[in-house]
């Protein structure tokens, strides 16, 4: 566990890394993110609640002594992540993250101007959420321990652990079937060492795109998506299921009410591809249901 920190850390410019690295691995195994703010502490998330970084290397429960991010040590942050090379990550820039080495990802905060092509360059970071990707699993609920014959979605709030599901889903059923995965943000399977046998993952790919080479080339029993939403990604659903393939994916939402009302997520709802929807109990028992929704009986 401590491992994914040091990797993920290592992104990050010389003096920052060189602190983060120096914490012993007792103390960083469960660290899931880094905050980075301009002018202010860098903090670090744990389950159990925050600690500052000293100027020492050392984790402290008072701001006192804290390591502070200069704004010029923002930007140096920014184009650390971005491997100094912000034009290829535009894309992903636009969507508010960077995409980090290692199934890392950096939220990123900042002054937007628009440019003449319709992208965004960000200006004066602000703020940097570098989160811990660890390649956890969870237990299975016997009932999802076969592969699915119809659609699914997995619901709940951030950190409630709908990718570290996912995952183990995919592990399990990549035993029994043929399995696609678009990973748009590198997260499920980052490297090609974790990923399950006879399971073809398009990593990088924009979703309806990675949707639609696996229907076109790959043939899947099921075809898994993280983070799921707008307009391309349901109608690549629709020509998922009009293919007889079977979707699983992840949804920001907390209850059924959201995921009525909510467009974006209406919209998957309403494609008619998802029979069930999985909500996550939450962030102190990640990757746990909570409860099930049979949404052809409620719709």
């Amino acid at each position: 566990m401590a491992q994914a920190f040091y990797q993920a850390v290592s992104s990050l410019p010389c003096e920052l890394a060189s602190l983060l690295s120096g914490l012993p691995p007792q103390q960083v195994q469960e660290i899931t993110e880094i905050r980075l703010r301009a002018l202010a502490p860098v903090v670090l998330h744990q389950a159990c609640g925050r600690a500052f970084l000293s100027r020492e290397g050392k984790l402290t429960q008072t701001v006192c002594g804290a390591f502070c991010m200069t704004q010029s040590g923002m930007q140096e942050c920014f184009h650390a992540l971005c491997g100094y090379s912000v034009h290829s990550m535009q894309e992903q820039i636009n969507q508010g993250y960077v995409p980090v080495k290692g199934g890392h990802r950096a939220g990123v905060c900042g002054t937007a101007q628009r440019l003449s092509d319709g992208s965004y360059a960000v200006q004066e970071i602000a703020s940097i959420n570098l989160r811990i990707a660890r390649d956890v699993t969870c237990e299975i609920p016997p009932w999802l321990a076969q592969p699915p014959r119809e659609g699914i979605l997995i619901a709940g709030q951030p950190s409630s652990g709908k990718t570290t599901l996912l995952r183990s889903l995919v592990r399990q059923w990549a035993m029994q079937c043929c399995v696609s995965v678009v990973d748009e943000r590198q997260e499920l399977f980052p490297t090609v060492q974790n990923r399950p046998l006879d399971c073809d993952v398009f990593s990088g790919y924009p979703k309806h795109i990675g949707m639609q080479h696996a229907l076109r080339a790959f043939a899947p029993h099921v075809l898994v998506c993280d983070e799921i939403g707008g307009q391309e990604d349901a109608e690549a659903v629709c020509r998922a299921v009009n293919a007889g393939v079977c979707v699983v994916a992840t949804v920001h939402a907390d209850c059924l009410k959201e995921l009525r009302t909510r467009p974006t997520v209406r919209m998957l709802v309403q494609t008619g591809a998802f029979s069930k929807a999985v909500f996550l109990k939450g962030r102190a028992s990640p990757g746990q249901v909570r409860q099930v929704y049979d949404l052809d009986a409620d719709g």
